[in-house]
């Protein structure tokens, strides 16, 4: 191993690293948001509303991430008049950007879909009971409805927050430097470690969950007799 090069190529890894964590946290955070009032589209009655969110969830989980950032990217140039006149233009041609954007856009369909899951896996009675204890629609959606959905979906969340493939976003980053001469070489380097670095785990998120439904289970049932525990 030749570890002068490991020593001077560190500071690059770092780079990478922060890049990753700003990638994914941002995204993550902002996807985390936006997938309720998506979820609650998905769930709509009306056809138009219904579909818009159908087609917009079938898109961004149906296509491949390199393709969609490229699309961002590239395809915004063809808008370069209109995005101009919205002074818009000054943050589409930035790679970070789009980058940013597409991933945000990308996490925020999956974890819409989550969200429908869970709000869905509800007991109806419990939405009724909500309602019939004189809480507004809005009302019964914050404290009820979205807490419980969240209990409910917690495992899948944790399983969603795993780090972005950061080589498809620096695909973009490296094309666009390429025209320029250079390369973001050490931040690809520094990505290619951290692509199999969870930021949850499926142990964890299991065991959250248990323990929430442990804590919102009938209290009111008879604990088992010492006789009927299984020795050890």
């Amino acid at each position: 191993m030749n570890v002068d090069a490991l020593i001077e190529g560190l500071p690059r890894f770092v780079d990478g690293l922060m890049l990753t964590v700003m990638y994914a946290g941002v995204s993550l955070a902002i996807g985390f948001f936006l997938a309720i009032p998506v979820a609650m589209m998905r769930m709509s009655r009306n056809r138009v509303i219904y579909w818009s969110a159908t087609a917009y969830i079938t898109f961004f989980r149906g296509t491949p991430l390199l393709a969609q950032l490229f699309l961002v990217y590239y395809g915004s140039g063809q808008f370069y008049q209109e995005l101009e006149i919205a002074g818009l233009w000054w943050l589409f041609r930035e790679p970070w950007f789009c980058g940013l954007l597409t991933l945000t856009l990308n996490t925020t369909a999956y974890t819409s879909e989550i969200w429908r899951g869970g709000i869905q896996a509800i007991p109806h009675p419990e939405i009724e009971a909500a309602h019939a204890s004189g809480l507004s629609s809005f009302s019964a959606m914050r404290h009820v409805i979205l807490p419980r959905a969240l209990g409910l979906s917690l495992a899948r969340l944790y399983e969603r927050s795993d780090l972005p493939d950061p080589g498809d976003v620096l695909g973009v980053g490296n094309i666009d430097h390429g025209h320029n001469g250079s390369r973001t070489e050490y931040s690809l380097t520094g990505f290619r470690v951290l692509r199999s670095v969870p930021v949850g785990g499926r142990a964890v998120s299991g065991a959250r969950v248990r323990l929430y439904m442990d804590r919102t289970q009938d209290r009111s049932q008879t604990p088992p007799s010492p006789s009927s525990k299984p020795s050890c």
